[in-house]
């Protein structure tokens, strides 16, 4: 979800919106994911972000700090439990990389 607008013009609902569908969602889910995936001793995780997350797009405040979130929870599940019990990435479509 994007509802773009410029950050002095974005209404905090939609603010809020974004957040709440974009990161806080994921927040959630994986709550209650990770302690299965521990308990197995294995799974994998996929965060979707986004190139605005990296270099930003004009208009998309709410939705690039979402997505920039994506970038950050992953680094710090990857930190917290990563190497021992399940895969984590953060996938930014549209950014170039030396692959």
């Amino acid at each position: 979800m994007t509802l773009d607008g410029l950050h002095i013009q974005q209404l905090g609902d939609t603010w809020r919106q974004v957040i709440e569908t974009n990161l806080n969602a994921v927040f959630y889910w994986n709550k209650h994911l990770l302690p299965a995936m521990m308990s197995q001793g294995e799974g994998a995780l996929l965060l979707m972000s986004s190139v605005s997350a990296i270099k930003g797009n004009v208009g998309q405040t709410a939705y690039g700090a979402s997505k920039a979130a994506m970038v950050g929870l992953d680094a710090l599940w990857h930190r917290s439990w990563g190497a021992l019990v399940f895969a984590s990435i953060a996938c930014c479509r549209g950014l170039s990389t030396a692959i």
